[in-house]
């Protein structure tokens, strides 16, 4: 009985683990010398997402920062379709 309870335990936070809920938007898509560049919005805070697309593939996923007042603070973003609930 112990078993049961405990794989259904396990395979419940399994399940429900990897769910992430977050407002995603592409606010721009650009090829730059076979790099292609994403810039997105997440959460309302700006991300970029390269790509190299001619031979290897090469991936990366950085946050964008911005300065003001002397003080280094992640670069906001408005999400345009934002959807209620």
């Amino acid at each position: 009985m112990r078993k049961i309870i405990v794989i259904i335990a396990t395979a419940l936070f399994l399940v429900t683990a990897n769910q992430s809920f977050a407002a995603i938007e592409l606010i721009e898509k650009k090829l730059v010398d076979g790099l292609l560049v994403h810039s997105i919005c997440v959460d309302g805070y700006k991300f970029l997402h390269a790509v190299y697309v001619s031979g290897e593939l090469y991936t990366q996923f950085v946050q964008v920062y911005e300065t003001k007042n002397k003080k280094t603070q992640p670069s906001p973003c408005e999400i345009k379709n934002k959807k209620e609930k």
